[in-house]
């Protein structure tokens, strides 16, 4: 897994993530999402159609993060996802917790 990030203009930070979240890798997602989160960064927007599985881990990940910024009065929202991942975003009902769009232009709106 691979991470990039960079904020885009009004404090809305943009995650990039490349490969596979894993029992392994989510344990890296988690503590970078952690430590935005702590940074103050409250509108997280993770742009995953480079993502290319998730596991049980890597989903609760997600959960904790979305909680966490929520708390803040923040959001975490999920950019473009692969048919793939969309499937397992859908069984884990991340389409009820989670802004999910297709474009991450899109996403930026409605904070």
């Amino acid at each position: 897994m691979e991470i990039s990030k960079y904020v885009h203009e009004d404090n809305i930070l943009v995650l990039e993530i490349r490969g596979e979240v894993d029992a392994y890798t989510a344990q890296d997602l988690n503590k970078t999402l952690g430590d935005l989160l702590h940074d103050g960064y409250h509108q997280i927007v993770v742009e995953v159609s480079q993502m290319t599985f998730i596991s049980s881990a890597g989903i609760r990940t997600f959960l904790y993060a979305q909680r966490e910024a929520v708390q803040s009065g923040g959001e975490v929202k999920l950019v473009a996802p692969t048919d793939q991942v969309r499937r397992i975003f859908e069984i884990a009902g991340f389409y009820e917790l989670f802004q999910i769009t297709n474009d991450l232009e899109e996403s930026f709106k409605n904070w």
